[in-house]
């Protein structure tokens, strides 16, 4: 026989089982955030790191493009040397055409080393 205890007893049971679900959903809704920011963060860190190592690789290019380029100028400035018209004189208008094109890098890269002092006009002289 269904008596008001019975139904106090239902009742209780079900307010019980919906307090514990609502505990637990609104737990879960506070550890979300967290788990959400863990989630961002280590995303970050990945990317990050694989960015740092993009980067390293692109250096890692450019230096060696660098020392390969400095090995082939050097062999160049050898072979240069060693031609067969390397003491005939350049035609005037092509020194200053090289003349023009070594004060560009020089502006470009004073670092280089062997640039002539910046000055207002051309003293005709070589490098």
């Amino acid at each position: 026989m269904f008596t008001l205890r019975h139904l106090v007893m239902a009742l209780a049971t079900v307010a019980a089982i919906a307090w514990s679900w609502h505990m637990y959903s609104a737990g879960q809704a506070r550890e979300r955030p967290k788990t959400e920011a863990a989630v961002d963060s280590a995303e970050s860190h990945r990317l990050s790191a694989q960015g740092a190592q993009a980067m390293g690789q692109a250096l890692d290019i450019t230096v060696h493009q660098a020392r390969d380029a400095d090995v082939a100028a050097a062999i160049a400035a050898a072979q240069a040397k060693e031609a067969p018209n390397a003491d005939v004189p350049l035609d005037p208008a092509r020194a200053h055409r090289h003349r023009a094109l070594d004060d560009e890098l020089c502006r470009l890269r004073p670092s280089l080393g062997r640039c002539r002092p910046a000055s207002g006009g051309d003293a005709g002289g070589s490098h």
